[in-house]
């Protein structure tokens, strides 16, 4: 049974976006929230996030908070918060955080205070992926670099294993290592033994327990340290790729373009380059890709990214690197449009998923 439209004379192009709508109001089902984000941190891991980052669940309306329709956009701005009220929204991802800085008040005088006062009254959940989602295999910046054929890829700064364990002792004593290292696994504690190298990793709550029985069976220690990260292979901040067969910079720009779907860019070209020149390795960052740059410049003969300053533009094309802007939110839209959406609702087909109409990117070349 499908409901009335309200006039009798509303447009078929009206009508079939009720249906469509009541379709989904009534055939998708609910899921805890808590059970959504665990599934997602496959896909997304959050550890793989910048250290300055604020990602993952940022806004909770209740325990056990139920979801059913998902609305995804690039940035949670007022015109956005409105829409997901209206379309009855349980969870907004909002690929940038629109909680980074820490609030002092949940009032109506700051634009941001208002959409976190709207998601707490009408019971929306907010998660944030944000660089975690530049930073994994398959990722934004991979999507970015996607429509050049290169031979090689690889992340500028990779991304760093974290360690179950916050800190690491290395025991001295040959004779009495494997003695602390029974001692410890028979009493079930938290811990990684190496036997070998005499390490053993814990956590904080199980630091003082561990030195004491060090300190008990007078085994002497050399360091207590924080545990290593590892750099991990494919995934990290950044891209830089070795073009399969070179390039000409005009070339490069309309195949940029045509997969962003823009109509222009902001383009610099390097002081030894002209339109025709023919590029061999690529270099890309979505959003602000400055710092990603200064990493691998002049190594790479064309960057791509959203935004950069004047100076640092400067510094590129002076140091052999031609630059592209596509703005900030351009490098990163087309990316959950097209890849993370159609993820979300192949995995989760129980649950309505949407972009928002409204948002996009707040400047326009005019």
């Amino acid at each position: 049974m499908l409901f009335l439209v309200r006039k009798t004379s509303t447009i078929f192009k009206s009508f079939r976006f009720n249906y469509h709508y009541y379709y989904y109001s009534t055939n998708s089902s609910k899921m805890l929230l808590e059970d959504f984000l665990e599934k997602l941190s496959k896909k997304i891991p959050l550890q793989l996030a910048c250290d300055w980052d604020n990602v993952g669940l940022l806004v909770e309306p209740m325990e056990k908070f139920q979801i059913k329709r998902i609305i995804l956009t690039n940035d949670l701005t007022e015109k956005v918060m409105n829409e997901s009220i209206e379309k009855n929204a349980d969870l907004i991802i909002s690929y940038h955080p629109p909680i980074f800085r820490p609030f002092k008040t949940i009032c109506q005088t700051n634009w941001k205070e208002r959409i976190i006062a709207k998601c707490l009254v009408n019971k929306i959940a907010i998660y944030s992926p944000h660089t975690a989602l530049d930073a994994i295999y398959g990722g934004i910046n991979d999507w970015l670099l996607g429509p050049f054929v290169c031979s090689y890829i690889r992340p500028v700064e990779r991304s760093l294993q974290k360690s179950t364990f916050e800190y690491q002792i290395q025991l001295n004593d040959c004779d009495k290592k494997s003695l602390i290292c029974d001692q410890l696994k028979a009493e079930k504690i938290q811990v990684q033994i190496n036997e070998t190298y005499g390490i053993i990793q814990c956590n904080g709550d199980n630091l003082p327990l561990i030195l004491n029985k060090i300190n008990q069976q007078k085994v002497t220690f050399s360091t207590i340290t924080t545990s290593p990260k590892l750099p991990i292979l494919n995934e990290g901040m950044g891209r830089i790729g070795q073009l399969s067969e070179p390039m000409k910079i005009n070339q490069i720009v309309s195949t940029l373009k045509m997969n962003l779907g823009l109509e222009r860019i902001r383009l610099a070209l390097a002081d030894n380059h002209t339109d025709d020149t023919m590029i061999h390795t690529i270099g890309v960052c979505a959003g602000s890709g400055s710092s990603i740059l200064r990493q691998i410049r002049p190594a790479v003969d064309f960057f791509i990214t959203g935004e950069m300053s004047h100076h640092e533009v400067l510094d590129a094309i002076h140091s052999g690197t031609s630059i592209a802007l596509c703005e900030h939110t351009n490098t990163e839209r087309g990316y959950i449009r097209n890849v993370l959406h159609d993820y979300l609702v192949e995995n989760f087909p129980i649950l309505s998923i949407s972009m928002s109409e409204v948002d996009k990117d707040p400047l326009q070349i005019v």
